[in-house]
């Protein structure tokens, strides 16, 4: 009795945070497969925190993904994406948090999972930054964030 009412995330965070990932990693797969191939081929994926980086890195490659960058925590410490890329799919940041970077932003999908977990990742936006102007060695040092 009162079990429907105790959330994994208040019995262990870290477990709650980890809910819902092979959707969650389907829908970010869903994103990047609506890109045309020639695209595909020349975007990173970036996530706001290791949680979402982590999660594709595990479940990514069952979905045909490339592996996750993210400026958080140790992620950041592995340094940031080879090259230039034409795109950016950028998961769990608003839209604002990077348009000093982009030409264009279109949020092209939300996180959720299908048992409504209400997590860090829920409600996060899919957002493709088409026009990428900035360089990775300019860029990463301000996406960098330990929190």
């Amino acid at each position: 009795r009162g079990w429907n009412l105790v959330t994994p995330d208040s019995i262990n965070y870290d477990q709650g945070e980890q809910i819902g990932w092979p959707h969650m990693v389907g829908q970010v797969a869903a994103a990047y497969d609506a890109l045309p191939q020639t695209q595909r081929n020349d975007t990173v994926i970036f996530t706001r925190n290791y949680v979402e980086a982590g999660a594709v890195d595990w479940y990514g490659k069952e979905f045909g993904l490339p592996g996750a960058y993210s400026a958080h925590n140790a992620y950041w410490m592995w340094g940031p994406p080879p090259g230039s890329p034409s795109s950016v799919l950028v998961v769990g940041y608003g839209a604002g948090q990077w348009s000093q970077w982009c030409s264009s932003l279109v949020v092209v999908g939300k996180l959720s999972n299908i048992q409504d977990v209400q997590d860090d990742e829920y409600g996060a936006p899919i957002t493709l930054c088409s026009g990428f102007n900035g360089t990775w060695p300019a860029v990463w040092p301000a996406l960098k964030h330990f929190d």
